[in-house]
């Protein structure tokens, strides 16, 4: 199962779903992650379990180990207007900060597994 990045917009629904019917045709599947969503729970959860730690995203309500997924699809998302937006305007710059982290955990949790 491959890990996609985006957003919720017309445009990345349409490109996504497209996408989505080639990988199935070759027998695989795909999730969507609306970054332009985390305030309306999509989120990337981190958690330490008996000395390990675990990666997983909450994908419509639903949770997904990291791990599961064999690969990244990155679709440039960006975050929601109410972030951009955010006052006082010296903690956007943390803001952007903290969604960097975020891939930078999925990508070093990717070569972990192998995707």
């Amino acid at each position: 199962m491959i890990l996609a990045i985006g957003n919720a917009g017309v445009y990345e629904m349409e490109m996504y779903q497209s996408v989505l019917q080639a990988i199935r045709v070759r027998g695989s599947d795909a999730m969507l992650f609306k970054q332009d969503r985390c305030l309306e729970g999509e989120a990337f959860v981190f958690e330490m379990r008996e000395g390990h730690s675990i990666l997983s995203v909450m994908i419509d309500g639903v949770r997904y180990n990291v791990n599961d997924f064999s690969g990244v699809w990155y679709m440039h998302p960006q975050l929601p207007r109410e972030l951009l937006t955010h006052e006082p305007a010296d903690h956007r710059h943390l803001i952007h900060r903290q969604f960097q982290e975020m891939r930078q955990a999925v990508w070093a949790s990717s070569e972990r597994s192998g995707g």
